[in-house]
């Protein structure tokens, strides 16, 4: 994991903070995807539940097997990241610029997971997995 991105434990929840990373794609299949790049060092996001997405004063449900509903969300493209919070309960949030995007957990499949990179995917890096009923399964680069 780069020096740039660092994972912090608390009480509740893991953080990345201040990770200067920005939105470089965004990708619809059956999970909504977020690239986020600095330099050589890369995050991936898969969103696989419906999802809260806020954007100033607006709070929509996005559905990720409506594409429609996910139009609004393509306004993260090359917007800065502030932070990742992943909740111990299995929610996760996303500060993306002034947006905000909150995924709960799924009772029966995994809400969402996320993937770190430095040389490219499969490198090693990190990997969080909201797993059904909110539980975080955790893999640490060696």
């Amino acid at each position: 994991m780069s020096e740039e991105l660092r994972l912090v434990e608390f009480a509740d929840r893991w953080e990345f903070s201040h990770t200067d990373f920005v939105v470089t794609r965004c990708a619809i299949d059956y999970t909504f995807s977020i690239l986020l790049l600095k330099g050589n060092s890369g995050i991936t996001i898969g969103i696989a539940n419906d999802f809260t997405f806020k954007a100033n004063a607006k709070v929509s449900t996005i559905s990720v097997a409506d594409t429609k509903t996910l139009v609004e969300v393509l306004a993260i493209l090359h917007k800065p990241l502030h932070d990742i919070k992943m909740y111990k309960t299995g929610q996760l949030e996303l500060h993306i610029d002034t947006f905000e995007i909150i995924v709960e957990p799924d009772s029966h499949y995994e809400a969402w997971h996320i993937v770190s990179a430095d040389k490219g995917v499969g490198d090693g890096g990190l990997l969080v997995v909201c797993i059904p009923d909110g539980d975080l399964a955790i893999w640490l680069p060696e």
